[in-house]
């Protein structure tokens, strides 16, 4: 139990360090960027590092001026959901299969498909940056 009890608290140390803890929810992964990216932190963070799950291949559509079979075109995936500006969607693929697709409500995301690669970076005005981001088609 001793021994349980030092892992359990070393755990909870080492998540301290290095920025903060990857998370499970939508609302956790936004409030994290946003938070991450209003600290103006002077080096990047590896988004891998923002998610609690595994994922190889990052789809991010802009919704400002999307409607569904776009998002559908682009994403093979169908979204009945209400969005507004300032928000996108976020589809995550392993393996060229679709593990996750979120909501972003934080516009500052420049549309794309991105890689593991991919880091947080709060000094530019796409916060997602990907040094082999490819294009989506044409809307």
């Amino acid at each position: 139990m001793r021994i349980v009890s030092l892992l359990v608290a070393a755990s909870f140390l080492l998540a301290g360090c290095g920025g903060g803890v990857a998370v499970d929810t939508n609302a956790d992964l936004d409030s994290a960027v946003r938070t991450f990216v209003g600290e103006k932190a002077e080096k990047p963070r590896p988004f891998s590092e923002f998610t609690s799950w595994g994922w190889d291949e990052l789809y991010v559509v802009d919704l400002d001026g999307a409607d569904f079979d776009y998002v559908e075109e682009v994403t093979g995936e169908k979204f009945d959901v209400p969005w507004g500006s300032k928000s996108g969607v976020f589809v995550y693929y392993e393996g060229g299969k679709r593990v996750r697709a979120e909501l972003m409500n934080n516009g500052a995301f420049c549309p794309g498909i991105y890689t593991r690669e991919a880091v947080v970076d709060s000094k530019f005005a796409c916060w997602l940056q990907d040094s082999k981001v490819q294009d989506l088609p044409a809307k």
